[in-house]
């Protein structure tokens, strides 16, 4: 009977760990800014509305045709991102657009170039090298570096 009640309690402890760290990871979940590949169509009008101003779960369902449950919900998981607050009066405010987090994707083309210019100059201070020529490895070394730091893309 004691072994019973012990693997009981064992059983219930378990459960209530999992209960907890479940708890605890939704909310860490729920306080991680979102990025534009999270949203949805329905989070973009309301980000677009509240670019416009204040407004209300209600108003945007019906501007964009959506059920005013789903632009709750929507509008509750943006809120627990930190994306949106609500103010009161079931008003909803902006407070950052997660569209506007991302990165923009990096330009392949330049990153090639810039590449293909750092070895070509490690190359010419290498044969200055061989040749004793310091003067010329000097200067190879001041244009790979404008090429590395990236000025030598704007001329």
């Amino acid at each position: 009977m004691i072994r019973l009640f012990v693997s009981l309690v064992r059983i219930v402890i378990e459960i209530l760990r999992t209960a907890i760290f479940t708890v605890v990871m939704s909310s860490v979940i729920d306080i991680m800014p979102l990025d534009g590949e999270d949203l949805n169509p329905t989070d973009g009008a309301i980000l677009d509305e509240l670019h416009n101003g204040r407004c209300t779960p209600t108003f945007i369902a019906d501007k964009h045709g959506y059920s005013s449950g789903n632009v709750r919900n929507r509008m509750t998981y943006l809120a627990s991102h930190g994306h949106i607050e609500g103010i009161g009066g079931g008003l909803y405010k902006l407070v950052n657009d997660p569209r506007e987090n991302v990165e923009p994707e990096p330009d392949i083309n330049a990153l090639q170039e810039r590449i293909n210019e750092t070895q070509s100059e490690l190359e010419n201070i290498e044969a200055a090298f061989e040749h004793g020529d310091q003067e010329t490895a000097q200067k190879a070394l001041k244009r790979a570096r404008e090429v590395l730091s990236g000025s030598s893309l704007e001329e």
